[in-house]
Parts: structure tokens; C-alpha cells; sequence
């Protein structure tokens, strides 16, 4: 589904963080945790790894929290 105004992707919002070309992270809100995996003893020490991470998006991407990044006013 295309987004609903021409120019109302990820690639023009003031949250988009361009990562590789066509893609890249929504810093929107916080990172959100990972589900929790074990590591075996031949990768580390045994033990539980949780990290977290932003949302990958793609610059066609699109949500209804858009924010213009040519129009930076109000946004803190």
C-alpha cells in the first residue's frame, strides 16, 4: 500500500535515520528490546543476551505518525 500523500514516506520524515540506500531505521520512539536468546559457551560464556534496537523501515515505507523533515517546528 502506497502512502496516503505523495512525499508521506519514511525517506521525508523527520524520524528516518538512512541507513543502506532504500533503508534504514525509525527513531521515533525508544529502541524496543529484543526477545532474549541464549548464547552457547563457543560464542561467549553461556549466558541469556537481550539488545535492542530501532525499527528497520524502508524509505517507501510509511505510518500515521509522519513528520514532515522540512518542517522541524513543534517537534520538541
Amino acid at each position: 500500500m502506497s502512502a496516503p500523500k505523495e512525499g508521506m514516506s519514511c525517506a521525508g520524515c523527520i524520524y528516518f535515520e538512512q541507513g543502506v540506500q532504500g533503508a534504514g531505521e525509525c527513531r521515533r520512539n525508544a529502541p524496543s528490546p529484543n526477545s532474549s536468546f541464549y548464547v552457547p559457551r563457543t560464542e561467549g560464556i553461556g549466558s541469556i543476551k537481550t539488545d535492542s534496537h530501532w525499527p528497520k523501515v524502508f524509505d517507501a515505507n510509511w505510518c500515521g505518525e509522519f513528520k514532515d523533515r522540512n518542517t522541524k517546528a513543534g517537534i520538541f
